[in-house]
């Protein structure tokens, strides 16, 4: 998992490490964890 992203840009947004970081609506959070994934 050691993908290199360069980010630039006035104040970009912090790095989302996992599924959860992304604050996604709850269907979709559960259709991503029935399906095994985690990061």
């Amino acid at each position: 998992d050691d993908i290199m992203v360069e980010v630039s840009g006035v104040s970009p947004p912090q790095a989302i490490s996992t599924f959860d970081d992304a604050e996604l609506c709850e269907s979709l959070r559960k259709s991503i964890s029935k399906s095994g994934y985690i990061k």
